[in-house]
């Protein structure tokens, strides 16, 4: 007499679990200023997230200014004089882009969400494309990123469950589904 029994096997390995994200990286090379954010802060479109020193950006921000009062102030002496007209609003452009780019130096939200982890700190120098923060959209669900044997590849199939077990945490297995 013969008996088929199905035997289960295990295999076992280590795991990360990762919330995907939107990755907010250096619009430029510099030096952090300021981190307005930390881990777990929830983020609107358009919040400030990391500044970016500004010295010489800002310095040309201070003497755009000064360049507006000084024509300012001969613009009143004088309203009728048109080239002191046309020193005003030269002296105006330059100071709205030299604000532009201070504010261009002020890295921001991209989209609503939680920002799950900071990569930088005050005083760190970034590179163009350098990492900054990351910004998980509300609703988004964890992955479970399994490194499991190779040899074991075969008996894995799309959509069957998988069993994950948390060290150090008193509870029974959590399920997760296989996904290629």
């Amino acid at each position: 007499a013969a008996f088929i029994v199905k035997v289960p096997t295990y295999s076992s390995g280590t795991a990360v679990v990762v919330y995907p994200g939107t990755p907010i990286t250096a619009p430029a090379p510099g030096q952090v200023d300021m981190v307005y954010v930390e881990a777990q802060t929830q983020v609107k479109k358009g919040t400030p997230l990391v500044k970016l020193k500004t010295e010489k950006e800002e310095s040309a921000l201070r003497q755009a200014r000064t360049e507006i009062e000084a024509a300012l102030q001969s613009y009143l002496f004088d309203p009728a004089d048109e080239t002191i007209r046309k020193q005003l609003v030269t002296a105006q452009a330059a100071s709205k882009r030299a604000e532009d780019e201070v504010d261009q130096r002020t890295i921001r939200a991209s989209g609503d969400g939680t920002v799950s982890d900071v990569r930088v700190t005050v005083g760190k120098a970034v590179k163009f494309g350098d990492p900054i923060v990351t910004i998980v959209a509300p609703g988004t669900l964890p992955e479970v990123w399994a490194f499991l044997p190779g040899p074991d590849r075969p008996r894995f199939k799309h959509g069957q469950d998988l069993q994950v077990e948390l060290e150090k945490f008193q509870k029974i297995r959590e399920k997760a589904k296989i996904y290629d």
